[in-house]
């Protein structure tokens, strides 16, 4: 919309100059049209740099995704690297008290086998007792009498007391010794079990720590592609808008140059429009044919008039808005004119007539805003491609038969 009011600024300025005697050098339809090739061709530039930032920015955004991924996996891989490491310093806790159990266990044994080492004495010394109270006995019983056998006996009793007692020591040595050794077997094989899982947790942890490595650095070349792909659209960015400055400079020679093609021709510079306050019918859309004595017009195309209106370029479906508020005063289709139209009456008294549409979104006798939509660009009847004829026309002249007709002015110098 800016744009627009650029160009019907300069029309509007370069048709004062005109009026007030100002020089203008003669200028040739093949100007205009190199100026309007170049403005294709930067709007052209501009598409393609929009297409490639739209592109890059879904890069980016796939990118940013993707580095978002694989910092969530590292987090994973910390908390995973984190509970080994838990598991890994209690197992050792567990060895530590599995080495102070042996440590124990080998001491008691080692008493124990002091304790055997002093029953063993005790033992040697009872056997050598036994051994010598048997001999005694056995000469004593050939020659003492009948009333002596009681102290042999006596003797006898205590034999076997010793005996009996000989026999407790060791079988309290073997099942201590016994009940020792399988205790130290026992915490031995609990150690190497433990050490066992100890590595395996320690092997776990460093494959951990190697696929977070590769993450990191996978997260860490991601990063870069998204910085690079942020330079890429900052260079983008500069690129689209050096050419936007081209175009609007562009067009604003464009319409230099149509002003003065006009005045140039003697014939239709057309009524200058007193109404201001009007808005630009169509957003992003561009003039592709002055008013009055244009080249298409003097090619006969009009049956030697001039063209009445301007041509505003967009594509299929663009939306056609009311220029100013009013009413709907006819809503029509002539194939071999103006195709589906429609004409408002404004407040001012002017009318204003939208070609060539598409589809017609108002019906006679509806109230409008300025601003509303009341069509779609098209190109039905009498066009060459989809576009906006629009004319403006003095207040009282308006007719309507198979098609508007009545006095029009030059739109483009309407107040916009």
């Amino acid at each position: 919309m800016k744009l627009r009011y650029i160009i019907s600024f300069a029309i509007v300025l370069t048709l004062l100059f005109i009026q007030k005697g100002h020089f203008v050098s003669a200028v040739s339809q093949s100007e205009i049209n190199s100026k309007n090739a170049q403005i294709r061709q930067l709007e052209q530039q501009i598409q393609d740099i929009q297409n490639r930032k739209n592109q890059t920015a879904q890069q980016k955004s796939s990118k940013e995704a993707e580095v978002n991924n694989l910092k969530q996996q590292i987090n994973n891989l910390n908390s995973d690297i984190k509970k080994l490491q838990g598991q890994i310093v209690e197992v050792g806790q567990k060895i530590n008290e599995t080495d102070n159990n042996i440590k124990e266990t080998t001491q008691n044994i080692q008493e124990l086998e002091a304790q055997i080492a002093s029953n063993k004495a005790t033992i040697k010394s009872l056997v050598e007792s036994l051994y010598k109270s048997s001999l005694v006995r056995n000469e004593v019983v050939a020659v003492v009498s009948a009333d002596q056998l009681s102290d042999v006996f006596s003797d006898i009793e205590y034999s076997n007391t010793i005996q009996m007692r000989i026999q407790t020591l060791l079988d309290e040595i073997i099942e201590k010794k016994t009940a020792l050794d399988a205790t130290n077997q026992n915490l031995v094989n609990q150690k190497a079990t433990l050490a066992s899982t100890q590595g395996a947790l320690q092997s776990t942890k460093e494959s951990i720590e190697n696929s977070k490595n590769s993450v990191q650095n996978k997260a860490k070349a991601s990063e870069i592609a998204v910085n690079q792909l942020n330079s890429s659209l900052n260079n983008l960015n500069s690129q689209q808008k050096s050419l936007e400055e081209r175009r609007k400079a562009t067009a604003v020679e464009l319409a230099n140059l149509e002003a003065a093609l006009l005045r140039q021709f003697g014939r239709g510079g057309g009524t200058v429009c007193s109404a201001r306050g009007y808005a630009w019918p169509v957003q992003g859309g561009r003039i592709t044919q002055g008013f009055g004595m244009t080249s298409f017009a003097r090619s006969g195309a009009y049956g030697g008039a001039g063209h009445n209106g301007i041509d505003i370029g967009a594509p299929n479906g663009t939306p056609v808005y009311a220029t100013a508020s009013g009413t709907v005063v006819s809503v029509g289709f002539n194939d071999n004119s103006y195709g589906k139209w429609v004409v408002i009456r404004h407040t001012d008294g002017y009318f204003s007539l939208y070609g060539h549409l598409s589809q017609q979104r108002v019906s006679n006798g509806q109230t409008v805003n300025r601003g509303d939509r009341i069509g779609d660009i098209g190109s039905t009847g009498f066009a060459t491609g989809p576009h906006l004829h629009f004319t403006i026309y003095l207040p009282n002249s308006l007719r309507v038969g198979s098609s508007p007709q009545g006095a029009p002015v030059n739109p483009s110098t309407c107040g916009y």
